[in-house]
C-alpha cells in the first residue's frame, strides 16, 4: 500500500513530547526526594528551585500528560467511529453497483494510521474498483484540535479512486473540475507538478450552467463536458457542492499522488464529509452517483471528430511540453555538474606547486587550442 509511509509522524512526534515530559517529571520528583535533605541546603543549588515552584511545575507537566492522553484516545476513538460509519454507510450504497465490497469477507476497513483508512469494492464493468482513501481530522492531535478553535478547524476528506480498465475504448478526454481554493493550492506546491498534466490537456476553461461560481471547470472542449456533465450531475454539483473539492477524469495519466500514477485512466473525486451527521448518507449518495456516472460516460462516450481532433492535439503538445521539461532540468543538472568540476579543479591547480600550475596551465591553452582548430575546421 502506498499511503503506509509517514502515516504516524504527527502521533510519533506527540508520544515523543508526552515521554519527554514523563522523564523531566520522574527527574524533579526523584530531586524534590533525594535524601531527605534539609530545604535550605536544597535551594543553595543553582539547578533544583524551591518546593513551590517544583510542584507548580510538576503540576503543569502532570496535566499536560493527561491531556495528551485524553486527546489521543477520545480523537482515535471518534476518528474509528466515525470511519466504521462511512463503511458501514458505502456497502449499503455500493449493494447495487459492486459485487463485493469490503477489504475482505470479514474485515470491511483497513486502517493506515489513526486518521487513516481504506475501503475497497470490486466487481464493476469499466473499472478494476473503487478504492476509498478517508483523511479523518487529526482528532488526536492536542495541537491541531487546539489549533482549529482559533481557525479554520481541519475536515474529514474522503477521496474516491476509480480506475478505468483496458479492455475498451475510450475517447481522449480530459475532465477537471477544481474549487478555486483548492487550485491556487495545486498551483503553489512545489513545481507545480499536480497540474501541469492537467492544465496542459485539459486547456479550455469553460463556464456551465449549474457549476457553482466558486469552481473552475477545465477540459479539451465543450463537447466533453457536456457529454460528462448532463443536467442531472450539474444539479447534483449543485447541491453538494460546499463538500467537493476537485473531480477528474483522465485517459492520460494524472499526478495528483501516488494513487494516481498507477494507472492511466482514472476518475477521481475529492469531497469534504458534513460535520452534521444526518447529512452524511445524503453526501455519500450524491458523490456516488457522480462517480459511477463519469465511469459509465468514460466507457460510453463518443465525441464529434472536430472535439476528437482538438483532443489529440492537445495530447501532442502535452508530450512536447513534458520532453522540453525533461531537457530544461537535464540540461541544469549538466550545468550544475560542469561548475562543480571546475571548482574541483581550481581547488586542486590551488594546491600544486608553481612549477605544476605551469604545466597544468600550459596543457589547458593547447587543449583549448586545439579544440579551436577542429571548430574551424568543421566549418
Amino acid at each position: 500500500m502506498v499511503f503506509l509511509s509517514s502515516r504516524t509522524a504527527t502521533n510519533s512526534a506527540q508520544c515523543l513530547l508526552v515521554a519527554s515530559a514523563c522523564v523531566i517529571l520522574c527527574v524533579q520528583v526523584q530531586a524534590q526526594a533525594a535524601g531527605g535533605k534539609p530545604a535550605s541546603k536544597r535551594s543553595e543549588s543553582p539547578l533544583i528551585a524551591d518546593e513551590n515552584t517544583m510542584q507548580l511545575f510538576e503540576m503543569a507537566m502532570a496535566a499536560l500528560v493527561v491531556a495528551f492522553a485524553i486527546t489521543f484516545m477520545y480523537g482515535s476513538i471518534t476518528n474509528r467511529s466515525l470511519a466504521r460509519k462511512v463503511a458501514k454507510l458505502m456497502e449499503d450504497l455500493l449493494t447495487l453497483e459492486f459485487a463485493h465490497s469490503g477489504v475482505s469477507s470479514t474485515e470491511k476497513l483497513l486502517k493506515d494510521g489513526e486518521s487513516y483508512y481504506w475501503y475497497y469494492a470490486t466487481g464493476r464493468r469499466y473499472t478494476s474498483g473503487l478504492t476509498v482513501f478517508m483523511d479523518l481530522a487529526k482528532r488526536m492531535d492536542v495541537f491541531a484540535y487546539t489549533s482549529g478553535l482559533f481557525s479554520t478547524p481541519q475536515k474529514d476528506r474522503i477521496v474516491f479512486y476509480l480506475p478505468l480498465t483496458d479492455d475498451f475504448d475510450m475517447e481522449p478526454m480530459s475532465l477537471l473540475l477544481v474549487r478555486k481554493k483548492e487550485l491556487f493550492r495545486l498551483r503553489e506546491l512545489k513545481e507545480g507538478a499536480p497540474l501541469r498534466e492537467a492544465e496542459t490537456v485539459a486547456a479550455n476553461v469553460l463556464e456551465l450552467n449549474g457549476i457553482p461560481v466558486d469552481f473552475v471547470c477545465m477540459t479539451e472542449h465543450s463537447d466533453v463536458a457536456t457529454a460528462l456533465l448532463p443536467e442531472r450531475i450539474r444539479t447534483l454539483i449543485q447541491e453538494n457542492g460546499k463538500y467537493i473539492n476537485s473531480i477528474h477524469v483522465a485517459e492520460n495519466g494524472a499526478s495528483w499522488d501516488s494513487q494516481c500514477t498507477l494507472t492511466k485512466r482514472l476518475i477521481r473525486v475529492d469531497f469534504s464529509l458534513p460535520g452534521k451527521s444526518s447529512l452524511l448518507p445524503a453526501v455519500l449518495q450524491a458523490m456516488l452517483q457522480i462517480s459511477m456516472h463519469l465511469v459509465d460516460a468514460a466507457g460510453e462516450v463518443r465525441l464529434t471528430p472536430v472535439s476528437k481532433k482538438k483532443a489529440i492535439e492537445l495530447r501532442k503538445k502535452a508530450v512536447q511540453e513534458a520532453e522540453r521539461h525533461i531537457q530544461k532540468k537535464r540540461a541544469e543538472e549538466a550545468a550544475t555538474r560542469r561548475l562543480e568540476k571546475k571548482k574541483e579543479e581550481e581547488d586542486a591547480v590551488g594546491k600544486m606547486s608553481r612549477e605544476k600550475q605551469m604545466k597544468y596551465e600550459e596543457k589547458k591553452r593547447k587543449k583549448e587550442i586545439n579544440a579551436r582548430m577542429r571548430k574551424a575546421t568543421r566549418k
